[in-house]
């Protein structure tokens, strides 16, 4: 796996499952199996396919990433730049999320997580944009979701989401067939989110 992703044309950090992913352990396979047990069967199922190598590929990728284009300093983080699991949410006080990344040393925040697009611009001049999900969406429309930034040479950007169609159904198809506990709950959250986690 790690082959695939180490390429110079990819800059990855460490989302919540990488993490949990690449550091599993008994306390947390017994707090997924009390509270979310459809989830605990598949974290048990993409460990099978994982190498050691792959796993300490997961558990040592970067939290964050801060890059430079023409002068614009852009964090790239999971859930915020607190922590990976941190919701950046449309429903929000920008007070809020103003709390949520004082301390993050760029003008442009992009961030994920929640599956679920949404976009802030602070009171303290920084761009907070949730780029949703190409993935596993969360939102009302299946569609995948992800962001483009554009910069001109003077520094100026604009941030536009764009939602494309993929092949649900052969995505949802090859989840339910990994035949793990649970896995046509999941398969039926591709097709229609209704929550977060599978019931």
């Amino acid at each position: 796996m790690k082959d695939l992703l180490k390429n110079d044309k990819f800059l990855l950090i460490q989302g919540n499952t990488d993490e949990k992913l690449g550091t599993y352990n008994e306390k947390f396979e017994k707090v997924l199996d009390e509270h979310v047990p459809v989830m605990a069967s598949a974290y048990r199922a993409d460990l099978k396919d994982l190498t050691s190598d792959d796993k300490e590929f997961l558990a040592n990728l970067p939290e964050n990433l801060i890059v430079d284009e023409n002068g614009v300093k852009i964090m790239l983080c999971h859930g915020s730049p607190r922590k990976n699991d941190e919701n950046i949410t449309g429903d929000l006080s920008i007070e809020k999320v103003e709390e949520m990344v004082a301390n993050a040393d760029a003008e442009v925040i992009f961030c994920g997580h929640t599956h679920v697009p949404c976009g802030f611009a602070t009171n303290t001049g920084k761009t907070v944009v949730n780029v949703g999900s190409v993935g596993r969406p969360f939102a009302e429309n299946p569609k995948a979701c992800y962001a483009i930034i554009n910069i001109a040479d003077n520094g100026d950007y604009e941030i536009e989401h764009r939602l494309i169609k993929y092949d649900i159904e052969t995505a949802a198809k090859k989840l339910e067939n990994r035949g793990f506990d649970g896995c046509k709950k999941l398969a039926a959250m591709l097709r229609k989110a209704t929550s977060r986690y599978p019931q």
